[in-house]
């Protein structure tokens, strides 16, 4: 329905000036064509001034009128033009071309005056709004004009490919910033975006400390330009930027926040589409960056195809990383799913960051790549690259990784079995990119997908850990880390948060910063502290109630489950003891007891005593261990399937994790086409199938 209603509207407002505009020529080639013997030469005339017009029209208008007079003032003169060609036109029957073609004149320059003097800044502040974005439009003209007038512009400029402007605003801290808008879509700002910004640059670099070049793709505010020159190694940056104007901001706006990028000689910036300058650059790169805009803006989608992408490979060198950044706001899962099959058909081993709440980067590389942790912290340690890292609280080992997502060689299989690959000749992310923006949407898979907020995730931070167990300095740097850009995750905070509690109890910040949280965002197991410590609950012999013992083992094991992470496995042997009993007094639900204690189990790395509690859940002995229902806790037996399947990997056993792979599948828990059930299990069985697959390839 809004389709159409917006095809009526859109019909409604053009159908009138395109009757016209098809009118003209024929109408223009009447009029010179006084004799019929003649028609030739004469449509010919026509046709010949409406070529020079067309060409001379495009040049004039995007390289002088716009750049120099502004969007209004041009218009203004292409509506003045119209008109002097109209009145001469009528005043050629009368004979008085030479005074209509002044009159003409004149009143083209003085309305192009008018519209500059009256309309120039109000209209260039209306078009910077962005409203098309605002999901709460201005109910009057008052408060249009409010809105318009409530931020300093600091510059604007009407580019030939796009409108360019600097917003100076006061953030809610009361702090001054700038904010870079082009064609009304924010695109950068030394404020909110600058953990994105930053770790664009600094990611990549930090997981390939030798790089020497690298190759930016869109300037924004040039500030990861910047933080990729406070890397030593770094001899050269390619910054490559459709809009002069845009880098021109960079350059002049921006040079306190970005390190003054754009006049450092190691970087040399390209005006130019970034496929053409992959195509005829003779350079070879070690990392490159590549943020556009977002790919439901007109034209951006270009650069998330996988010939792009193929154009970014033949220009990397064999143990080059690519970064792609990505949002997760008005977008969704079918659409995040899209961009990450077509990254990673190219770029295969891939992992998943983020950067900032709601901004996600993908990094990936042709072959199998495995960072080096040690020369990670070596770098991070260096004086330049901590500084501009120490700009978002990043200053520890732990800070970094703790943005790992998804690790290296597991992000590929977020995007389920069959998602459109998008490309130039079949370019669905044109469109589905704008039906998800119209939606106001997020793409949640990545959070849930999370890997740190699981107990020994796959990524660099759980290697990490396992080397060097958190330290109190770790967590107060974690705090100070989500209190400055909002990672990690609220729940992963708090289990932070417990863990620092155990080291440091007497720490009266660790209380202070639960306490608030408490207070502002609730956890999911707020009450269950207070209920698993009443004296009904005092152990299972008390009990004698079926019923209670159930309903605590239900509230320890909520405890459990959202209290524990990556950084914090909370105490379990109470939960333990009551799911042990329930197996022996409640053998009609002994199964999911058996799977719960299985899932305890594993989280605190007895593998052993997990696989043989699991076996027992799903062995077909009915009389032994009690109907095959788990309809008590659905998701538990696809969550301890995923957790097999990773022990298997873990250890290198592919036939392992084949062989439960095709066991789950025939009962139904696995569907690798599909983003439903648990997504964990989906995309480590993609995994299987597809390493399983190139194996016997090989």
């Amino acid at each position: 329905m809004y389709e159409l209603v917006q095809v009526l509207i859109c019909f409604s407002v053009l159908f009138v000036p395109a009757v016209c505009l098809g009118m003209t020529l024929p109408l223009a080639s009447r009029v010179v064509t006084a004799d019929f013997r003649t028609t030739g030469g004469s449509v010919g005339r026509v046709f010949a001034v409406n070529t020079v017009g067309t060409v001379l029209g495009a040049v004039l208008t995007g390289l002088v009128f716009l750049p120099v007079l502004g969007l209004a003032s041009t218009l203004a003169l292409g509506i003045g033009i119209n008109a002097l060609i109209g009145w001469v036109t009528l005043a050629s029957r009368r004979g008085g071309v030479p005074r209509a073609l002044v009159q003409g004149l004149v009143a083209t320059a003085v309305l192009v005056a008018v519209v500059s003097l009256t309309l120039g800044e109000r209209w260039s502040r209306a078009f910077v709004l962005g409203l098309w974005r605002d999901v709460r439009p201005p109910a009057s003209i008052a408060e249009f004009r409010q809105r318009a007038d409530i931020y300093n512009l600091a510059y604007h400029r009407d580019g030939a490919g796009s409108t360019v402007a600097i917003l100076a605003v006061t953030n809610r801290a009361g702090q001054p910033s700038i904010s870079l808008k082009v064609n009304g879509k924010a695109d950068a700002s030394s404020g909110e975006d600058m953990s994105t910004q930053i770790l664009a640059g600094q990611l990549p670099m930090l997981l390939h400390p030798s790089a020497e070049r690298v190759l930016v793709v869109g300037a924004g505010s040039g500030v990861t330009v910047g933080s990729i020159l406070q890397h030593s190694t770094v001899k050269a940056v390619d910054l490559v930027e459709i809009s002069p104007e845009v880098t021109e901001v960079a350059r002049e706006h921006f040079a306190p926040f970005n390190h003054d990028a754009l006049r450092n000689p190691r970087c040399h910036t390209h005006i130019e589409d970034a496929k053409t300058f992959l195509q005829t650059t003779p350079e070879s790169f070690d990392i490159i960056v590549t943020e556009p805009s977002n790919p439901w803006m007109a034209g951006v989608a270009a650069v998330f195809s996988q010939e792009y992408y193929r154009d970014c490979l033949a220009r990397l060198k064999p143990s080059g990383l690519c970064a792609q950044w990505i949002q997760a706001y008005e977008t969704d899962d079918e659409t995040f799913a899209t961009v990450v099959a077509t990254f990673g058909s190219v770029f295969p081993h891939v992992s998943l960051w983020q950067t900032s709440t709601s901004d996600l980067l993908l990094i990936g590389a042709a072959q199998p790549y495995r960072p080096d942790l040690q020369a990670m912290a070596r770098r991070l340690a260096e004086p330049a690259v901590a500084a501009d890292l120490g700009r978002i609280e990043i200053t520890r080992p732990v800070n970094v990784l703790a943005l790992q997502m998804v690790a290296f060689g597991d992000a590929f299989f977020l995007a389920p079995d069959g998602t459109t690959i998008h490309s130039d000749f079949h370019p669905v992310l044109e469109y589905r990119a704008q039906q998800a923006f119209f939606v106001r949407g997020m793409a949640m898979v990545p959070y849930r997908l999370n890997e740190v907020q699981r107990p020994r995730p796959r990524t660099l931070l759980g290697e990490h850990l396992a080397r060097a167990p958190l330290t109190a300095e770790d967590c107060r740097a974690l705090a100070r880390q989500f209190a400055k850009i909002g990672i990690p995750q609220l729940p992963i905070f708090r289990s932070v948060l417990r863990r620092w509690q155990e080291l440091q109890p007497k720490d009266p910040t660790v209380l202070r910063l639960l306490s608030t949280y408490a207070i502002q965002n609730p956890a999911p197991d707020g009450e269950v502290a207070s209920l698993v410590s009443h004296p009904s609950f005092s152990n299972e012999e008390q009990l004698g109630d079926l019923n209670l013992m159930r309903q605590l083992a239900d509230l320890l094991l909520l405890q459990h489950r959202t209290r524990r992470s990556a950084f914090h496995l909370p105490d379990s042997v109470r939960l333990e003891v009551f799911l042990g009993a329930l197996t022996q007094l409640d053998p009609a639900r002994q199964r999911t007891h058996r799977m719960r204690l299985a899932e305890v189990s594993w989280d605190r790395g007895n593998d052993a005593r997990a696989r043989v509690l699991f076996e027992e859940a799903l062995d077909l002995d009915e009389k032994r261990f009690g109907p095959l229902d788990f309809s008590e806790d659905p998701g538990c037996p696809a969550g301890m399937m995923a957790r097999l399947i990773d022990a298997d990997l873990r250890a290198g056993d592919l036939k392992g994790a084949l062989d439960k792979v095709l066991r789950f599948r025939r009962l139904g828990y696995i569907r690798p086409e599909r983003m439903t059930g648990d997504e964990v299990l989906q995309m480590l069985a993609r995994r299987v199938i597809v390493t399983a697959q190139s194996s016997l390839q090989k």
